[in-house]
């Protein structure tokens, strides 16, 4: 399977920045297991005087209902000082992209549920932890609180799943945040496949304990958007991006010259966003971090500018970006 990947889309020939040479380590090695290298979707948290570290574990990125989230613990995140403390599972069924948020004292982890076989997730579960994972609750799937605004005027909040989370922040360890895309239908979630996300919005939630989400806004609803994550502005407004696919033209796994970027900025308490795209990539995966009030990310890097940005068969990596 390795073999196959790297004849297809080989790594891409790069003489890394002095500043990028610092000292690493490997944590979990791929192993001789076919079923169980490809090790991915990480997240990284400190807790109770612990690092926490969660990963998917499966045999490909594409769907695989043997696989499981496995997270692991250290003291000080040194070289073998890493053990497994728990698996994530559930039966028959894809489970990836993890993010782990420590509210109110208790460690939850987030993630998705995949039922195709290229991936296309449509609601989000979550489990979480009071003692360090030496138990957890049992799985479930999260139901949101939503807004339904008809023409009428009429207002309804609906109780439901179909939303999928990205990462959840704080900016004061009381009210959590988090970007979810989705569809606001009356048609079951279950019966779309998410792959294109074509007619998805991504819209704002937050929480003070981690299980009753409630909407604050709807963000980005134009074009089919998703894995939006957000990051606090120095005045306490946001700053989001959105992987777009397209901006209207059809096309997935070849690519798109309308793929990109949309950069978001809230107002008004974020109840409010302006958006400019970047035709730079289409930052898959992203995480957002601030540091001297600046906004970094990391994510994706599709070696643009192209016409066939997001192309499955194109060279690509990870990459670091200011976002302004």
């Amino acid at each position: 399977q390795m073999c196959i990947r790297d004849s297809i889309r080989s790594p891409p020939n790069y003489v890394y920045d002095p500043i990028l040479q610092l000292e690493h380590w490997t944590v979990v090695e791929s192993g001789n297991d076919p079923t169980r290298q490809h090790n991915s979707n990480t997240d990284l948290i400190y807790y109770n005087n612990s690092f926490y570290l969660i990963h998917a574990q499966t045999k490909w990125h594409l769907e695989d209902t043997n696989g499981a989230l496995v997270i692991r613990k250290s003291p000080d995140a040194t070289k073998g000082s890493w053990k497994e403390v728990a698996r994530i599972t559930v039966p028959k069924t894809d489970v990836r992209d993890p993010k782990f948020a420590n509210i109110g004292g208790r460690l939850f982890v987030y993630f998705l549920p995949n039922y195709y076989f290229d991936p296309g997730p449509n609601t989000t579960f979550y489990t979480y932890s009071d003692d360090g994972f030496k138990t957890f609750a049992p799985v479930k799937e999260l139901k949101v609180n939503i807004t339904y605004h008809y023409s009428n005027g009429t207002i309804k909040h609906v109780i439901t799943g179909g939303w999928n989370f990205w990462r959840p922040k704080t900016n004061d360890n009381i009210t959590w945040y988090v970007l979810a895309s989705g569809r606001k239908s009356d048609k079951p979630i279950t019966t779309v496949h998410d792959a294109d996300v074509t007619g998805t919005m991504t819209i704002l939630l937050k929480s003070t304990d981690g299980f009753n989400w409630t909407e604050v806004s709807e963000v980005y609803t134009r074009w089919g958007n998703g894995e939006a994550c957000l990051e606090f502005l120095p005045n306490g407004e946001m700053r989001t991006t959105h992987r777009v696919g397209s901006m209207g033209l059809p096309g997935y796994a070849l690519g798109n010259p309308h793929a990109c970027t949309m950069i978001g900025t809230s107002f008004n308490n974020f109840k409010n966003w302006s958006f400019a795209p970047d035709f730079q990539t289409r930052l898959d995966g992203a995480t957002l971090f601030r540091l001297n009030g600046r906004i970094f990310a990391v994510g994706r890097n599709h070696l643009g500018p192209r016409v066939d940005i997001g192309n499955h068969f194109d060279t690509k990596r990870t990459a670091f970006y200011e976002v302004k």
